[in-house]
């Protein structure tokens, strides 16, 4: 792990953070991911319980290289960490839905299948390491009945996981992946006539997503409790993991999303790093940026890098983006020049919008559904109006290819639409509400949505175009010159804005 990286970190921590019990950078991200993955849930609390009992054994069984067994089977730790925290959102979500629809059952389902296949399977060859390097034989587990097996079986596993492997159904899993369910009015029915109340499995999938989180946490605790350094972790498993990357460069209260090469004209030479965290001021995340960027580059130790690209999402400003050259970046590294000159470089080429006035994190905030068209759709519609401002931002894409003029069309048919949203009354800040018109409105243009490069630069063919309607000149939403991001700048009329990506015909 590089200097860099430890600079980074404390810094932030102490300054906007203030996590003073994670001191310590060598243990910070065990900290900080055991607190995140803590719960005050009694059936994570027996679950705690269970694990410890079983690791006790592990570390009596093998006290002399005990700590070593931990750096050896901890590979998978961050893809469990990853898919835990992702499902366990995608849970939530599904629980919004009402009990009458059979969308929240399904999605139910989908999260309880994809625990089993990624969470549970991982744990059990995590478990099955740690056995494997105690007994001195390999153990390989290929697929998720073979972790249910060994994870089961007294034979195999001499350690008592029973209480783990009953979460896990083999039938359900394999029916949902061979489209052999269906929903009935309180019942999932499964092949073989399996039938399974709603209720019973949407307790089932919280109980694994308790489960998941007791195991990292008493994974995450053996490692503290035996001095294993991250940074060695990460040095030896990050070449083959991305997720070790992004883990790295997180912080308690911000995330890193994605972490990896991605092509700029066809060559992979761009870093591209994206997070998602907590409201700070304009200087806090230009400060931010330019650190996040020097340590990225140099953890990932690649001369094949040109530059970086990094972004930033937090909950009441647009987002943040920028990029840098990677000679910059060298010549700090070097010794060159100061971090303040690459804070000022950066500064050319970022875009960094003020927070609404309160910095507070959540707010009562009305969530828009989605509008659909044959040709398009509006998705992620949200509401980032202030005192004086009524603003709503969007994505659009695309459901087919068109013409310039054909998306001029779209774009002031979208503005139309998103113009005369009603937007409600914040409790936590002042911000301009009702049904008067909006007097901005933004939104980025892509063909795919599925595809998860939202980047707004030349080189992303999934991008299309950035629109911009304001009312006011004075009410625009300060933007970097289209020449920085190397787009091509029109104007439909006076107070719409259009960016275009050069390679859009």
């Amino acid at each position: 792990m590089k200097k860099n990286l430890q600079e980074f970190i404390s810094i932030w921590n102490e300054n906007i953070e203030h996590k003073n019990d994670f001191a310590n950078f060598k243990y910070y991200h065990f900290q900080s991911a055991i607190s995140k993955l803590q719960s005050q849930n009694k059936i994570f609390e027996t679950y705690l319980n269970q694990f410890e009992q079983q690791f006790s054994l592990a570390r009596e069984s093998s006290a002399t290289n005990y700590t070593q067994i931990l750096i050896d089977s901890a590979e998978l730790l961050p893809k469990i960490i990853n898919v835990v925290i992702e499902q366990e959102i995608a849970f939530q979500n599904a629980k919004k839905v009402s009990h009458l629809e059979t969308k929240r059952n399904k999605e139910i389902l989908d999260v309880y299948v994809e625990l089993l296949q990624s969470g549970f399977l991982d744990c059990s060859r995590i478990i099955a390491s740690v056995l494997g390097f105690i007994n001195g034989k390999q153990i390989t587990l290929h697929n998720l009945s073979n972790g249910i097996d060994f994870i089961s079986s007294p034979k195999r596993n001499p350690w008592n996981f029973k209480f783990f492997a009953d979460l896990a159904d083999i039938e359900i899993r394999n029916a949902r992946d061979h489209n052999q369910v269906s929903y009935m009015d309180s019942q999932f029915e499964f092949k073989h006539k399996l039938y399974v109340d709603y209720y019973i499995l949407e307790n089932n999938t919280l109980n694994l997503i308790n489960a998941l989180k007791a195991f990292i946490v008493t994974f995450l605790q053996n490692c503290l409790d035996n001095h294993v350094d991250f940074s060695n972790m990460v040095s030896r498993y990050c070449h083959t993991d991305s997720l070790w990357y992004r883990w790295a460069v997180s912080t308690y209260l911000v995330n890193c999303n994605k972490f990896e090469i991605t092509k700029v004209n066809g060559i992979y030479s761009q870093l591209s790093i994206e997070y998602c965290g907590v409201d700070a001021t304009i200087e806090q995340r230009l400060w931010f940026f330019a650190a996040a960027i020097v340590s990225g580059y140099e953890l990932i130790d690649n001369e094949n890098i040109k530059s970086v690209y990094i972004a930033y999402t937090s909950p009441h400003a647009l987002n943040s983006f920028g990029s840098l050259k990677s000679g910059i970046i060298s010549n700090y590294l070097n010794g060159k020049i100061s971090f303040d000159s690459v804070c000022a470089e950066l500064w050319k080429n970022v875009f960094i919008p003020p927070v609404n006035n309160d910095s507070k994190m959540a707010s009562a905030i009305l969530e828009f559904s989605d509008i659909e068209h044959i040709n398009y759709s509006v998705k992620d519609i949200s509401d980032i109006s202030v005192e004086n401002i009524k603003r709503f931002k969007a994505n659009v894409f695309l459901n087919e290819s068109f013409t310039k003029s054909n998306i001029i069309k779209i774009a002031l048919e979208v503005i139309s639409e998103l113009k005369f949203l009603v937007n409600m009354e914040n409790p936590k800040t002042k911000i301009k509400f009702g049904s008067v018109p909006a007097d901005v409105v933004y939104f980025n243009i892509y063909h795919d949505e599925n595809d998860k490069n939202r980047s707004l630069f030349p080189e992303n063919e999934n991008f299309v175009a950035n629109i911009q309607f304001y009312e006011d000149i004075n009410f625009k939403i300060l933007y970097p010159k289209a020449e920085t991001l190397h787009l091509t700048e029109s104007f439909i009329d006076d107070n719409v804005k259009v960016m275009w990506n050069p390679n859009q015909k």
